[in-house]
C-alpha cells in the first residue's frame, strides 16, 4: 500500500495507505491533482483535529457519525449527509462526539500531506 500519485486517475480506497495519525484515529490520502484533493479521516469519539487555519479552501463532509465543529468562532454539531465550507486562513477545529469518518477537500491541494 501507499499513497497516490498526484494525478492519478484512478484511486481505489482499499489499495491506499492508511496513516495514523497524532491527535485522530486515520488519514488517507485519495485522489487529487494540482487543485484539488480528496482525503478520508477516521475518527474516535474525543478525537480531534485542533484549532488550525491554512491557505486552503476546504469542505468537510460527514460520511458517519457526529462531530462539534467550530469555524471561526461558530460552533455546530454535524451529522452523516452534513457538510462543512472552511474558507482559506479561517481558524476551525472539529472534535468527534461519536465514532465517524469525513471526506476532506482541499482546493489547492494539501502538498504538506503528500
Amino acid at each position: 500500500m501507499k499513497k497516490p500519485d498526484k494525478g492519478q486517475i484512478w484511486v481505489m480506497r482499499d489499495e491506499v495507505l492508511s496513516e495514523k495519525m497524532p491527535t485522530y484515529k486515520e488519514r488517507r490520502i485519495l485522489a487529487h491533482g494540482e487543485e484539488l484533493m480528496c482525503v478520508e479521516n477516521a475518527f474516535e469519539p474525543g478525537d480531534k483535529a485542533p484549532w488550525h487555519e491554512h491557505v486552503h479552501a476546504q469542505i468537510t463532509y460527514v460520511m458517519e457519525g457526529e462531530f462539534d465543529f467550530n469555524v471561526g468562532g461558530e460552533h455546530r454539531t454535524v451529522t452523516a449527509g452534513d457538510s462543512v465550507y472552511m474558507a482559506p486562513h479561517v481558524y476551525h477545529e472539529v472534535i468527534c462526539t461519536k465514532p465517524g469518518k469525513v471526506i476532506d477537500m482541499f482546493s489547492p491541494m494539501r502538498e504538506d500531506f503528500v
